[in-house]
């Protein structure tokens, strides 16, 4: 039946299982033209939504259509796993648990997989980041940042964000908690906890629309709050061998979720290295099996062929029977029997070259060249390397602006907010402008601190930019250098500034006063400057007395 006469069967004619009326003939023929116009205007409707369904708002007159979208006896086992799951339904927790298991295992047991998930995180991360904040005052500017350095250092900033980073290629996702550490030597006392994805989690309530797996939602889809166990749920030592699923809600606004987004609406985290899952572990298979074919060709081990016919009972060598051998000495082989060593068949010509392509493709999941994942450039030229760190330096750079944006500036917001109540600092530390420096690549071409020099002297580069590159603040390098130089950190500048324009350098700037920051102002008209009179406070936060 095709589906015009399905549809026909589905909306018989109206009236046809009623007699009509007995009426005067022009009504009776009226009575069934409206019957048979109604019925011809129900199959229009019915064969419209029907062509809509099956051939799209264009009708069948359009012949065109996509390879891809063919189902043939040759590919239909191939696509037989695809699905229409939305993103949290298909990163269910029963998913995610199984690739953030098999994930950690192959990690934890393949040193090429684990070697680019350290290094990675080295790339993004670095020794972590320094803060540059802008509130118009270069020495209070000096001074949050170096209160900044040492909180961060003393809560070890940098190797929580590498773990996270980690967390989250391994893993899937990495969480961290802000949590109050009276222990720390600094005056701000805000720390970061970070939790493993399993805590976070709850199990027995089914995703809805306002909750995906622990984590609470708003009608804006923004994070309301996240429940974390009180226990790893893999945790037998601490709690007894009895797992509580016992835990917390906990403000969105004191936990931080770090996971990469492929989908919209996509609310929880796969590994990073989730594709290459299914390559990999082969490889290191195949890589075992050909390190015992290498050895068992190497020992002294061989084969013994005779002669004689099989279960004699009267021979000296009966089948599948070993014999040891000494080393330095000679063996004398029983009549007829002849030993032969093991021809060595692995690795063969091409395995360096399969291994490296298989390995290539392996880790181009996380946008990383071979060279930098195996640490080999020897089957490269400089320009080839150096062509491929460089699309690979542009994807750590947006890394490293996400990781910013979603961590670390959170992390200073509310760190701020505290700093300033424990240095009485003023209002605007808190609405200063920030951005955070990290560490650079380094030059290894001597023509490119050429060009950098050229570009200086163009004016197409300026050397806060240079110094930004490489991961450092120009201020703080350019006090270094004047000091370890004996002289004032305006004289260096005078100094760099005749160096780069010659003898007809322009007259350097007029100084700014030490006190306040800004051009040639006392204290009181630099508060006023800035439209602060009477707030209490000099330029550098210090209050009154």
């Amino acid at each position: 039946m095709s589906w015009l006469e399905r549809i026909f069967a589905k909306h018989p004619q109206p009236g046809a299982d009623r007699p009509l009326r007995a009426t005067a003939p022009r009504e009776a023929t009226h009575h069934v033209g409206n019957a048979k116009q109604r019925y011809y205007e129900m199959k229009v409707a019915a064969m419209a939504a029907e062509m809509r369904y099956v051939y799209g708002p264009f009708g069948p007159g359009i012949e065109a259509r996509y390879d891809s979208a063919q189902t043939t006896d040759s590919n239909q086992r191939y696509w037989a796993a695809t699905d229409i799951l939305s993103a949290d339904a298909a990163n269910s927790l029963s998913v995610r648990k199984t690739l953030r298991e098999r994930a950690r295992y192959e990690v934890a047991n393949n040193s090429f997989l684990r070697g680019v998930v350290l290094s990675l995180a080295d790339f993004v991360v670095g020794r972590g980041p320094r803060l540059q904040i802008d509130t118009g005052n270069t020495n209070l500017n000096r001074k949050v940042e170096i209160a900044w350095m040492k909180w961060a250092t003393a809560i070890r900033l940098g190797r929580k964000l590498r773990l996270l980073h980690m967390a989250r290629t391994q893993d899937g996702e990495g969480f961290g908690v802000e949590k109050t550490n009276a222990k720390l030597p600094t005056p701000e006392k805000l720390d970061l906890l970070l939790v493993e994805c399993d805590r976070v989690s709850r199990p027995w309530d089914l995703n809805y629309a306002d909750m995906i797996d622990g984590i609470t939602l708003d009608e804006a889809d923004n994070p309301v709050s996240y429940f974390i166990l009180n226990a790893h749920p893999g945790d037998n030592i601490r709690i007894g061998g009895d797992v509580v699923l016992d835990g917390d809600d906990v403000p969105a606004a004191s936990v931080y979720h770090w996971f990469r987004r492929d989908r919209p609406e996509q609310h929880r985290g796969l590994p990073d290295v989730m594709a290459a899952l299914s390559l990999l572990p082969m490889l290191r298979a195949y890589g075992l099996a050909v390190v015992k074919a290498a050895r068992t060709a190497a020992s002294i081990s061989g084969v013994i062929t005779t002669e004689a016919p099989a279960n004699q009972e009267d021979s000296e060598l009966q089948p599948m029977e070993t014999i040891e051998l000494e080393d330095d000495m000679l063996t004398v082989m029983p009549g007829g029997a002849k030993m032969g060593q093991v021809t060595p068949q692995q690795p063969s010509t091409t395995h360096s070259e399969f291994v490296r392509v298989t390995q290539a493709e392996g880790v181009r999941c996380l946008c990383m060249p071979y060279n930098l994942a195996a640490g080999d450039s020897s089957k490269f030229n400089y320009s080839s390397a150096k062509l491929d760190r460089e699309t690979f330096q542009r994807r750590v750079g947006i890394e490293q602006s996400d990781l910013a944006d979603e961590v670390v500036d959170r992390l200073t917001e509310h760190w701020l907010a505290e700093a300033q109540m424990v240095e009485k600092w003023p209002q605007k530390v808190l609405d200063a402008p920030r951005e955070y420096m990290w560490d650079g690549p380094k030059r290894l071409d001597p023509r490119e601190a050429n060009a950098d020099e050229t570009d200086l002297g163009d004016g197409k580069k300026g050397l806060y930019r240079l110094y930004a590159e490489e991961g450092l603040d120009a201020d703080t390098e350019l006090a270094k250098e004047a000091e370890l130089m004996g002289v004032s950190a305006e004289e260096y500048k005078k100094l760099l500034l005749a160096k780069r324009f010659g003898p007809k350098a322009p007259p350097a700037p007029v100084a700014k006063n030490a006190t306040t920051g800004m051009d040639g102002l006392t204290a009181d008209e630099g508060q006023a400057e800035e439209g602060q009179p009477g707030d209490g406070t000099d330029a550098t936060g210090a209050e009154e007395e």
